[in-house]
């Protein structure tokens, strides 16, 4: 299991007797969320809300999986786009003036 980066700065919570409709409680420590949010290198930051497993408490992570999937859509993207310039560049023979 990979290792997790809680989010620091945000508590998530919920009320055993809350409505179903209801269904977290996040607090977030602005400083201490400002802080965190500086130390993270993307613009866009992905977080997930999870249950733990030994204690059953609600916690914040960072959403890695995200992360990843979004840096390797780039990359593709940007090898697409490099391809499309590079074949565009290619001029047939018959296409050059003499």
């Amino acid at each position: 299991m990979p290792d997790i980066t809680f989010v620091n700065g945000i508590r998530a919570s919920r009320r055993d007797n809350a409505p179903e409709w209801a269904l977290l409680k996040q607090t977030i420590d602005r400083d201490k969320f400002i802080a965190w949010l500086q130390e993270q290198p993307e613009d866009v930051i992905h977080i997930e809300t999870l249950r733990s497993k030994s204690t059953g408490k609600l916690y914040a992570k960072l959403d890695e999986d995200e992360r990843e999937f979004q840096a390797r859509i780039r990359k593709e993207e940007l090898g697409k786009a490099k391809a499309a310039v590079t074949e565009a560049q290619e001029i047939p023979e018959d296409d050059i003036p003499f």
